[in-house]
């Protein structure tokens, strides 16, 4: 899942509407080659926190297992990118976790349908992490974040 912090890429057929990223959005599964994917491990849970103050909390954990990975972060949007910069990482995290302290990352974002998707390649190919609204008040998967 580190994946999930870093990439390069372009979406040149993309266009981002920019509703506001702030908000709670849980990992939802993934797109890749015209198909999309459902969360392969339902056992995860995956969530970014994206705070009005310009900073964010990216989280998982997984069910019957005891490790986690968590790290805190600076943010902003730019047109279709979400920058991120590491400022705190979880000295109790899993070993599996490997997140870097003071690591930069510029990835693509599009909103589309109430979801946030992050755009990678994979083998040259275009791959994109789906995330959806954690229900709170006023946050409905229909109208995401508000």
């Amino acid at each position: 899942m580190v994946v999930l912090m870093c990439g390069l890429g372009s979406l040149p057929a993309f266009a981002v509407d920019t509703p506001s990223i702030v908000g709670t959005w849980k990992y939802d599964g993934f797109f890749f080659e015209n198909v999309r994917y459902p969360n392969p491990n339902p056992d995860l849970t995956l969530t970014f926190e994206f705070r009005p103050d310009g900073t964010d909390r990216l989280f998982w954990s997984r069910k019957n297992e005891t490790g986690t990975c968590e790290r805190l972060g600076t943010y902003e949007v730019v047109q279709n990118h979400l920058k991120q910069k590491v400022t705190w990482v979880n000295p109790k995290n899993d070993s599996s976790c490997g997140l870097t302290m003071g690591e930069e990352t510029d990835t693509e974002i599009l909103f589309t349908k109430g979801e946030l998707w992050f755009h990678f390649n994979l083998d040259g190919k275009p791959f994109e992490y789906i995330l959806i609204p954690m229900p709170v008040a006023g946050n409905t998967p229909e109208s995401g974040p508000q």
